[in-house]
């Protein structure tokens, strides 16, 4: 049954998104919810809602909230990547990824992983016995974390990079431990995005 986004509003006055499949009534909600507003079209439309409607008076309506929604963009210290790490027994990680959804991440990091122990399957000497899957067993990971974009990505690389972005300039003097790219990619919120962060 498809649902759609509401923002309930409680007694104490804070604010709540919540998902409902029909039009929230007294009987239903009321005691949970002092106010309801919506439906929304996108969740994003309900969690601007959320965090800046009250006492906005640029924010009073569920089509204000989806305008400012789809023109608004986070800081770098309010956006959320996801960072995954993987490394054989012992050693630094060979190879830590970045992305804007925890289960692309995930998915990024188990290839490299698997490719890292299928290479040192490749180059082991004859005598070596050992298959893909026990080097695998030698890889540890760090699992998905989520972290605020400006504690993963350098500071060289923000400033190199954030003005342009904020700015949409045309042109970007590039920084050679990210292309311009990547981070446009990551700052856009792309779900696809998948970036190679440096490991040294």
């Amino acid at each position: 049954m498809k649902t759609r986004p509401y923002v309930g509003i409680g007694p104490d006055g804070n604010r709540k998104v919540f998902r409902s499949a029909s039009k929230p009534e007294a009987e239903t909600h009321g005691s949970i919810y002092s106010a309801v507003i919506g439906p929304f079209r996108t969740v994003r439309g309900a969690e601007f809602m959320v965090k800046f409607g009250a006492g906005n008076p640029h924010c009073q309506t569920v089509a204000d909230a989806e305008r400012l929604a789809s023109e608004y963009g986070p800081t770098v210290s309010e956006q959320t990547v996801y960072v995954a790490s993987a490394w054989w027994h012992d050693c630094d990680p060979f190879v830590t990824i970045c992305g804007n959804s925890p289960k692309r991440v995930e998915k990024a990091i188990m290839r490299a992983m698997r490719d890292a122990a299928t290479d040192a399957y490749n180059q082991s000497e004859q005598e070596d016995k050992r298959r893909v899957h026990d080097y695998l067993d030698d890889i540890g990971w760090s699992g998905v974390n989520a972290f605020q974009f400006d504690a993963i990505i350098p500071d060289r690389i923000i400033a190199q990079y954030e003005d342009a972005y904020t700015r949409d300039t045309a042109t970007v003097t590039h920084y050679p431990d990210m292309d311009y790219s990547d981070y446009e990619c990551l700052r856009r919120g792309d779900k696809d995005a998948i970036v190679y962060l440096s490991t040294y």
